[in-house]
């Protein structure tokens, strides 16, 4: 998959939130805006992906999709206030599609088909994440590896644009509240553990799932602690592959496309 030729730019002009069973889990900063405490709005809609017109709160434009993570329900509410079409009603389901698409574009890495593992040398890896969650989100961001308990050319088999996804609407929650360090080590099992260690962890149940349902597709497991989250992933025994150098465009395009699922997040803890 190539996520750096995903246009997001339509999206910001979409209000949108993700429900289960009837409770508002993530919105962006537009729903928030316009419809903040609609928590039933859903009901209206009596069919999947077709668009309704409706007056109240405000006169908008709304649609919703049917998804499933880990066996649980969800739905994704997509709305367009009349306002912010005005002079462009042509581009109405244009618009609407774009926020769809970005679900499904990001949905498509929670099976294993679709996010295909490489070699990846974690300590290459580890530079590079700080080189683009700098550019993209914050300097605040800090190396700790642990020199001697992973030694250099270690790899792992990891479909790397899943795992950058993953810690594009993850890592912004640690970042609110100052310096997030990055620690390189192996646990008690051998097992390679990046962590990033914060004043804070990610609380939105949403969120959790799917980072979940990504890494079991993509090749780690994620664990969230009081104090940050630890990505977990197997060594990589065998090297039949050429390791191939970072393209950094790639990272941060995988860093920005999974940003837009952490506007206001924090609104249902797990």
């Amino acid at each position: 998959m190539r996520l750096r030729f995903f246009q997001s730019e339509r999206v910001d002009m979409v209000a949108y939130a993700v429900y289960r069973g009837g409770r508002v889990l993530f919105r962006n900063a537009l729903f928030r805006a316009y419809f903040d405490g609609e928590a039933h709005m859903c009901d209206a809609l009596l069919e999947t992906k077709t668009i309704y017109h409706f007056q109240t709160p405000i006169a908008h434009y709304a649609m919703r999709y049917q998804f499933s993570l880990g066996g649980e329900d969800y739905t994704l509410l997509i709305c367009l206030p009349d306002e912010t079409v005005a002079g462009r009603e042509q581009e109405i389901d244009t618009l609407m599609q774009s926020a769809g698409d970005l679900f499904r574009v990001i949905l498509a890495f929670t099976e294993a088909k679709n996010a295909p593992p490489s070699p990846v040398e974690v300590h290459m890896l580890v530079q590079d994440i700080c080189v683009a969650v700098k550019q993209q989100f914050s300097a605040a961001l800090a190396i700790q590896a642990q020199e001697g308990t992973v030694s250099r050319g270690t790899a792992v088999l990891l479909n790397r644009e899943g795992f950058l996804l993953t810690l594009g609407f993850l890592l912004p929650c640690l970042l609110e509240r100052g310096r997030v360090t990055v620690t390189l080590e192996k646990d008690a099992n051998d097992a390679l553990v990046i962590a990033f260690c914060a004043e804070r962890t990610v609380n939105n149940s949403f969120h959790r799932a799917l980072a979940r349902e990504i890494g079991a597709a993509c090749g780690f497991c994620v664990y969230f602690e009081e104090t940050g989250l630890r990505f977990v992933m197997a060594a990589c025994h065998s090297m039949p592959h050429v390791l191939h150098s970072a393209d950094v465009t790639a990272d941060v395009a995988c860093l920005q496309i999974g940003s837009l699922l952490c506007a206001d997040a924090e609104v249902a803890l797990a």
